[in-house]
């Protein structure tokens, strides 16, 4: 499964049951939605518990939309422990990610202009992804 993939079913995931909360300024920020760390798709090794998965499921998450309606910034951050993680530290730059705009009053799907995936030697993950979708 992509992550690209993964991050479209935790927009649909979102809308079923993540946490909508008012951040400061014109931004909201969305919690607890499922999203999947790919390790395959980034070319790591994935761990023997992880097979056939080939990556770690997370609702450790947030989505912050900045300026509304109007477009703007929106930034997803996963974060997930990888079990029996040996592959070292990792910190990878334009991974694949796509992010969902509609919690964000965007009818659209982006590819992230930047994302970043890093794990440290302890197997702690964090994968962001952020699209300028005022730009679309």
């Amino acid at each position: 499964m992509t992550t690209r993939w993964i991050l479209r079913l935790a927009a649909m995931t979102l809308i079923a049951g993540g946490a909508a909360h008012a951040a400061p300024g014109p931004a909201t920020k969305f919690t607890g939605f499922l999203c999947q760390i790919d390790l395959a798709e980034n070319g790591l090794p994935v761990p023997p518990v992880l097979v056939p998965k080939a990556g770690v499921v997370t609702g450790n998450t947030e989505k912050l939309c900045a300026n509304g309606t109007q477009g703007g910034n929106i930034r997803i951050t996963c974060r997930a422990v990888i079990p029996d993680w040996s592959g070292g530290s990792v910190n990878r730059t334009g991974v694949p990610c796509l992010v969902s705009g509609r919690q964000c009053n965007i009818d659209a799907d982006f590819t992230a202009d930047l994302s970043k995936l890093t794990i440290d030697a302890a197997g702690n993950a964090t994968l962001m992804c952020q699209s300028k979708a005022n730009q679309r």
